[in-house]
């Protein structure tokens, strides 16, 4: 097992991050997105993150753990939007004939 998943994040004007998913179809296939509820709120895609930050079940630890390393050189972040994921979504669909 790898031991890096991808997030996907929602950051608030200040860059703190106030919203994490990992970016992977859950256990029925099921393949679900957060969005930002407002325009000052930014989307980002995470690659290679962490399993052990994602693992935190102490909320301000992940708190903690989470803004340190997107705000780390070692963050492979990747702005995007809903619109770009549904596409990315439907794209997938196409792809296997759905």
């Amino acid at each position: 097992m790898s031991s890096e998943l991808n997030m996907l994040i929602i950051r608030d004007e200040n860059g703190e991050v106030i919203g994490a998913r990992i970016d992977e179809p859950n256990e029925y296939g099921i393949v679900t997105f957060i969005t930002p509820s407002t325009p000052s709120h930014t989307l980002y895609q995470v690659s290679d993150f962490p399993r052990e930050i994602a693992a935190l079940t102490d909320p301000n630890a992940f708190q903690t753990a989470i803004n340190g390393h997107v705000r780390s050189i070692a963050a492979n972040l990747t702005l995007t939007t809903a619109d770009e994921l549904n596409a990315q979504y439907s794209r997938l669909l196409d792809a296997q004939g759905k």
